[in-house]
C-alpha cells in the first residue's frame, strides 16, 4: 500500500557491514554508553535540520551488545530497552529492535506466547510497547504469519501471507502476497493464545 520502495530511498540511511561502512563505525554503535550517545546526537541532528527520523530499526540486538555482554543479561537488556525508550520519547520516532527467537517451551504450546518467545533476558520484551513474531505456520511451509502482542491495546488479528507457490521448493521463496485467512486456512491457526474463533 506504501507504493514502490524507490519514491523512499532518498530519506533510508543505511549503517551495515553490507555498506561501504568503516567496521570501526559498527563497533562504535555498539550501544554502550557512547554508542547511545552516537545514536542520540544523529537523531537530534536531523530533529534539528527539520528533518527528523520516523522510524530507527536496529538488526539485531545481538549485534549491538556492549563487547563482553550477553543476550542473558536482565540488566543490561533494561539499560539498552530503557535507553531506546527514552530515544523514542524524546525525538518522535518509532524504534524498532529486532531480536532472534529461542526454542519455545516444551508446554508452550502450538502457539506460544510471542512475548516469550526472544532468546535471552526476558526484560528486553518488558520494554517493548509492541512485539511482532514472524512465524512459520505449522504444516503449511509456503506461508508465514505475523502475530502481534501489545500493552497499547487489543492487539491486532494475526496477518497471514504466501511466501511461495504452495508447490515451490525452498529455493523458490519469491513473492510476498497477503491472502484472506478465511478462505482456505483454518481460521483456529491464526488466533492469539486463548482468543476463541469469531462466529460472525
Amino acid at each position: 500500500p506504501a507504493g514502490p520502495i524507490d519514491r523512499y530511498l532518498d530519506r533510508i540511511a543505511v549503517i551495515g557491514p553490507d555498506r561501504e561502512t568503516d567496521p570501526a563505525l559498527l563497533e562504535a554503535l555498539r550501544f554502550d554508553d557512547h554508542g547511545l550517545e552516537t545514536l542520540h546526537g544523529w537523531l537530534a541532528e536531523a530533529q534539528a535540520m527539520g528533518q527528523p527520523f520516523a522510524a530507527v530499526f536496529i538488526d539485531a540486538y545481538a549485534d549491538v551488545l556492549p563487547l563482553g555482554e550477553t543476550e542473558n543479561s536482565n540488566e543490561e537488556a533494561t539499560r539498552i530497552g530503557g535507553a531506546l525508550e527514552r530515544l523514542a520519547v524524546r525525538h518522535g520516532c518509532a524504534v524498532a529492535l529486532l531480536h532472534h527467537c529461542g526454542k519455545p517451551k516444551a508446554d508452550a504450546g502450538e502457539d506460544p506466547d510471542i512475548r516469550y518467545l526472544a532468546r535471552g533476558a526476558s526484560a528486553l520484551i518488558a520494554k517493548a510497547r509492541t512485539v511482532f513474531a514472524l512465524e512459520m505456520v505449522p504444516g503449511m511451509p509456503h506461508v508465514r504469519r505475523i502475530r502481534t502482542a501489545t500493552n497499547l491495546g487489543r492487539a491486532p488479528a494475526p496477518v497471514i501471507f504466501e511466501v511461495c507457490d504452495p508447490t515451490a521448493s525452498a529455493e523458490e521463496i519469491l513473492f510476498f502476497r497477503p491472502v484472506d485467512p478465511f478462505a482456505s486456512y483454518s481460521p483456529s491457526a491464526l488466533l492469539q493464545p486463548n482468543e476463541e474463533v469469531p462466529t460472525n
